[in-house]
């Protein structure tokens, strides 16, 4: 038994399920646990509910000598192995007891299935029962419902792939004696389902339908005493109004559920396969662009570099002409000064001449030195018609200001400065 321990009281809820079988019904179980099953041809079918890469097909629990002897039984034996024949040990009970079949029903055994939720085997193997000991418990609360050694076979499957726990499958052939036509030593031992269902419904006080109710409770209640956990019985179905859906149809249904939610799933995936290829090639042409982007920047970098050094070049020969300009400059202002202080010391002698040469030879002459010398020239006749000419007694001297001064004056004087032809001042813009 698992140990209990402190743990969240979440309820795990549990059932039981009832089904009386005749004997073609018994039959049809067998090859259930067999896993037998044809088409309308003949030809076999693999149950839909059946994992195909299970180990085993169930752990069986079978009498002999008033022990329960357990065996695993492999797929590739469950047709054939002894202890899967239903028919045989229902058989062997009936002979045991010298019973026989009840007369007023048709029935001969009664299938009762108990569920362990599937949180039970979630927990550590250390704190739950083996599935060798969740049999014998269930083995042991139906003998107690159904009268003891009641229970000819039961087995737990292993290959199911549903999504709930386990499901023990027991057989129950109760076993009733009674006399015969009011004789106190005559009797008759038979299997009867009705009568045993006759006696659970006198123990809880309830019609005989309405059985199933309190062996619910019963069996809920049982397997949280055994197991410790908190197991709780489902809701019932007269609050609940669900109708009990065959076991066919249920797995129809799931099978149904399931093939819609894998279609939804590939078509999801189709969806998603499409997306992931069209972010991929907007991808490639970002990247394409990208790098058609940074090749355009290079050549824009490889431009602008140039024409960094170009300006560089072109500042570089500004400052040369600019240097080579002001020593230009520098030295046209000195040769002015030169030319200007010659001219007007020697205006009169050499300078005079040398102006006219220069002027017949058709040099271009500065216009201020030109007129300068124009004036010197005409100073210096004026001064001598006066001297030549004496002036009458009597007359007045006029006398000016601003008197003509002599060579001697004008050769002491500070020579004018004078500004460059325009022509120079343009070519330096």
């Amino acid at each position: 038994m698992a140990n209990q321990r402190d743990r969240p009281r979440v309820p795990w809820v549990s059932c039981v399920r009832n089904q009386k079988l005749d004997f073609r019904g018994l039959q049809g179980q067998e090859r259930h646990e067999r896993r037998i099953a044809k088409d309308a041809d003949g030809k076999k079918l693999r149950l839909r509910h059946i994992n195909p890469d299970a180990k085993f097909t169930a752990l069986v629990a079978v009498k002999e000598d008033d022990k329960w002897r357990y065996q695993h039984v492999r797929p590739d034996e469950a047709e054939t192995h002894e202890d899967m024949s239903l028919v045989k040990f229902w058989r062997a009970h009936k002979k045991r007891h010298g019973a026989v079949e009840d007369p007023r029903s048709t029935f001969v055994c009664e299938n009762i299935c108990t569920l362990i939720p599937k949180e039970y085997f979630e927990l550590p193997s250390a704190e739950r029962m083996t599935t060798e000991e969740l049999i014998q418990m269930s083995i042991d609360w139906c003998e107690s419902e159904y009268g003891e050694g009641s229970v000819i076979h039961a087995r737990a499957d292993m290959d199911e792939s549903h999504p709930y726990g386990g499901w023990i499958d027991m057989y129950v052939a109760p076993i009733h004696t009674f006399n015969v036509g009011g004789s106190k030593t005559k009797q008759k031992t038979i299997i009867s389902t009705n009568q045993a269902n006759k006696t659970i419904a006198s123990r809880y006080g309830v019609s005989t339908k309405e059985t199933y109710t309190p062996i619910q409770d019963s069996w809920s209640n049982y397997a949280a005493r055994m197991t410790g956990q908190p197991i709780v019985r489902g809701e019932d179905k007269a609050i609940t109004g669900r109708e009990h859906e065959n076991p066919n149809a249920y797995a129809a249904r799931q099978e149904k559920q399931a093939k819609r939610e894998a279609e939804s799933a590939r078509r999801n995936e189709r969806i998603a396969d499409s997306a992931r290829e069209y972010v991929v090639e907007q991808l490639q042409e970002l990247r394409a662009k990208k790098d058609v982007l940074e090749d355009e920047l290079e050549e824009s970098k490889a431009k602008a570099l140039s024409l960094t050094e170009r300006v560089c070049n072109h500042e570089s020969r500004m400052k040369h002409l600019t240097s080579l300009l002001k020593r230009f400059e520098a030295n046209m202002q000195k040769m002015w000064e030169v030319i200007t202080a010659v001219s007007t010391k020697h205006i009169d002698g050499v300078g005079g001449e040398l102006l006219s040469k220069l002027n017949d030879a058709g040099v271009q002459l500065p216009d201020v030195l030109i007129n300068e010398h124009k004036r010197r020239a005409k100073s210096v006749q004026q001064q001598s018609s006066r001297q030549a000419s004496p002036r009458p007694s009597g007359t007045p001297v006029a006398r000016s200001d601003k008197r003509a001064a002599s060579p001697q004056q004008l050769a002491s004087q500070e020579p004018p400065r004078h500004e460059l032809p325009k022509s120079y001042a343009t070519m330096r813009r």
